[in-house]
């Protein structure tokens, strides 16, 4: 006669709060963001397409309002003598201008429409727009200024500045477009 063994469950002795970092997420761990109400993969639903756009516009305007008074007013001695230094002399050409605009017309849109694509996933809030600011800042802003500093093309004081008071607008933009931004119904 054979004998019949019965597993017994494991309980995880690990203390809880452990176990529950452990089940989450690290954006959810880390900012406490997502709902019970979140949609499960399969049930996403679609993009708002013109209130990524309506947000990313009002996003991208904080964005260039910020970078104006920033870049274009405090650090502006600053910078051009850090461009100098390196042979450039037209500084904020009527073509660069609008590269400049239209650079942050582009990082609203996309902070907005990256936060449309997480909100399923972290829930609808502050906390979410928190997340995709961060995610667009990482690349846009902070890692971009790796090589130029490791270079010495720019002095490190004034890189950073701009990423840090880049993090600073990225949020406040990307919290406001994100409160226009609603999905459709």
């Amino acid at each position: 006669m054979a004998a019949t063994t019965t597993l017994a469950p494991t309980l995880d002795t690990r203390p809880q709060s452990l176990y529950t970092l452990s089940q989450q997420s690290l954006p959810v761990a880390v900012f406490g963001c997502g709902s019970a109400g979140a949609a499960r993969e399969g049930n996403m639903g679609k993009i708002n397409t013109l209130r990524v756009l309506a947000g990313g516009l009002i996003a991208g305007i904080i964005i260039n309002v910020c970078e104006t008074l920033v870049s274009g007013v405090w650090l502006a001695e600053d910078w051009a003598a850090a461009l100098k230094a390196i042979g450039v002399t037209t500084v904020n050409t009527p073509a660069q201008m609008v590269v400049y605009i239209a650079w942050g017309f582009i990082m609203g849109i996309l902070s907005i429409w990256l936060y449309a694509a997480i909100r399923p996933r972290f829930g609808p809030g502050a906390c979410t727009a928190v997340i995709a600011a961060l995610a667009l800042w990482l690349p846009a802003y902070l890692l971009s200024m790796v090589p130029p500093a490791m270079m010495g093309i720019f002095p490190m004081r004034l890189m950073a500045i701009s990423v840090v008071l880049g993090l600073v607008e990225l949020l406040i933009a990307t919290l406001a477009g994100a409160w226009l931004y609603k999905e459709p119904v």
